[in-house]
């Protein structure tokens, strides 16, 4: 038994050694790749060849950063087409014989000319005219396959506001160029653009918009000083201008604030039109004296307006029918009768209820039609017209 196994292992011995000696006789320590160029444009082709023996049962690899594809030989001969090198990098053509690395050589596939639009990236699109923030355009041209272009490609850049034109060149450096914007003190547009070889950057804007917004004085442009509730106070402010002069843009927001007895009791919104804001104020319902200011982005007014008011109202009657009553007619301090529209509020109590009602007045005069539950009760009535009012107690029998 012993003899047979000794006798077995010399076979398989034998055969692990007859079989390396197939492998080194296979093996040809002198293939090489060859190819005839070392560096190549983005979507153009490489060809190549292998020399020495067996050359056919070996496996190419060609290896990048986000790709790994073995490459097919024939007849000795190799070729790396646009399927291959569309992607811009450095790449390892490996050549194995089984897991054992051959030769070797390196491949370096650059980008092309700048192609078509170039890709532009600004940021933020809009900053104050304070010399305080910057924003950034950043560009970055490519090929015709979408491959950044090489470091050191000169590129034209260009701006423009109002009638003022800069120009400068700069090259790329990590796959792109960028320019850093300070607004300055001056507002406006600014139009940015590029240009590289036969390709150009969209037109970027990036709007320079007005700074801390100085004080500001405000006037009265029509005052009615009658509650009647039915005319408008015109306010107007001068022209409104940052800290730097620059007159704001159109569409700034200006906000007006009235207080009566030092409470507020409204606010209104307008917005600039060449710097100036106007704001109609509706005449209050009844006597009032009012105080209004203004202000724009963090700036108060420099002054404040004060506004009184007289009472549109001097009287009113009620006349009582069987079916209700009426009041009015409802005058004025001149006789007149009070306009279509005006408000009165009723409060009516009957035993514990109490109804509220508010309507307008026609032709001077307002007609309430007494509900039939009303009747045969004691009814105490109070109405209020443009802040005057007067009380009734009432009773309407069957």
């Amino acid at each position: 038994m012993e003899k047979l196994i000794y006798i077995l292992s010399i076979i398989i011995l034998s055969s692990c050694l007859n079989n390396d000696e197939v492998r080194m006789h296979r093996n040809d320590p002198n293939c090489k790749i060859e190819i005839n160029a070392t560096k190549i444009v983005s979507g153009n082709q490489l060809s190549g060849k292998i020399t020495g023996n067996n050359a056919g049962s070996m496996r190419l690899n060609l290896e990048g950063l986000f790709s790994n594809s073995d490459i097919k030989i024939n007849n000795g001969t190799f070729l790396l087409d646009s399927k291959y090198t569309t992607v811009a990098g450095v790449y390892t053509l490996s050549l194995y014989d089984d897991l054992r690395l051959v030769d070797s050589k390196k491949i370096n596939i650059i980008a092309g000319d700048a192609y078509d639009a170039i890709p532009s990236f600004l940021g933020p699109k809009k900053i104050p005219s304070n010399n305080r923030k910057e924003s950034m355009i950043v560009y970055v041209p490519e090929d015709k396959l979408g491959n950044p272009v090489a470091d050191y490609t000169p590129i034209k850049l260009a701006s423009r506001i109002k009638n003022r034109n800069d120009n400068n060149t700069k090259t790329t450096k990590n796959l792109l160029v960028y320019e850093l914007i300070n607004a300055q003190n001056e507002m406006g547009n600014l139009i940015l653009g590029a240009e590289v070889e036969l390709s150009h950057s969209p037109e970027s804007v990036l709007v320079i918009d007005q700074s801390w917004v100085n004080s500001f004085s405000i006037k009265i442009v029509e005052h009615h000083p009658v509650a009647d509730y039915s005319k408008f106070v015109l306010l107007k402010s001068n022209v409104v201008k940052d800290e730097n002069g620059n007159i704001v843009p159109n569409g700034t927001l200006v906000s007006w604030n009235i207080y009566s007895s030092n409470r507020l009791i409204g606010s209104y919104s307008s917005f600039t039109i060449n710097g100036v804001a106007e704001v109609y104020v509706q005449n209050p319902r009844a006597a009032a004296n009012w105080t209004i200011s203004a202000s724009s982005l963090g700036a108060r007014s420099e002054n404040s307006i004060s506004l009184n008011f007289n009472k549109a109202v001097d009287g009113f009657t009620l006349l009582k029918n069987k079916n209700g009553f009426t009041i009015g007619p409802v005058y004025g301090a001149l006789g007149q009768l009070i306009h279509d529209g005006f408000p009165i509020d009723l409060k009516i109590k009957i035993k514990d209820r109490i109804i509220k009602k508010e309507s307008v007045l026609l032709n001077g005069k307002y007609v309430y039609t007494l509900p039939k539950e009303f009747v045969d009760q004691d009814i105490q009535l109070l109405v209020e017209i443009g802040g005057v009012q007067k009380k009734w107690n009432l009773k309407w029998e069957r």
